[in-house]
């Protein structure tokens, strides 16, 4: 939350299997809770060095998950910045407790199937006639071509060099 960190930084706490708080997790706390996000770091399933399998509980589990979240939206989307993503994971997340960000689950769950999904005003990108690229914003405007609508001035041929964009500017 201070301005050195761009809002990039996300704290992590763990949830068991019910999405409950652990015991052992640290809360988000009042100043911390809108940047903090949840994810599974109970009893998870795990590797020894042994080879073989146990059960480990820590919020060093639960931060893998948000660092993947984090790392499979910047692999789809690579336009993104860091602060978007952060804001994508918080905005995105299960809410838990209380309605809202609060000092015990900060912002939630992280939800990366909904990360993933359209956010924000949608647009089409296009290239105008005289070649340049222009978002055209989708809920303001009517876009009518073809042959349908009389073919006038290639309208059709731009809209094959078209793309539907999320207030993110994510295909």
């Amino acid at each position: 939350w201070e301005d050195w960190a761009n809002g990039q930084i996300i704290v992590a706490g763990a949830v068991d299997q019910s999405s409950n708080i652990a015991e052992f997790s640290h809360r988000a706390g009042a100043v911390g809770k809108n940047v903090y996000l949840d994810a599974g770091g109970d009893s998870i399933l795990t590797l020894g060095t042994d080879g073989n399998y146990f059960y480990y509980s820590g919020t060093s589990f639960a931060a893998p998950h948000i660092s993947v979240a984090a790392a499979l939206l910047f692999s789809a989307f690579p336009n993104l910045t860091g602060k978007e993503v952060a804001d994508l994971l918080f905005d995105t997340a299960t809410d838990l407790g209380s309605t809202g960000a609060d000092a015990i689950y900060g912002r939630g769950l992280v939800n990366i199937e909904e990360a993933f999904k359209p956010k924000g005003a949608s647009s089409i990108t296009v290239r105008n006639f005289s070649g340049d690229v222009m978002a055209v914003d989708v809920n303001s405007s009517a876009l009518l071509g073809g042959n349908a609508f009389g073919g006038f001035a290639g309208f059709s041929e731009a809209g094959n060099n078209s793309m539907m964009v999320d207030g993110y500017n994510r295909a």
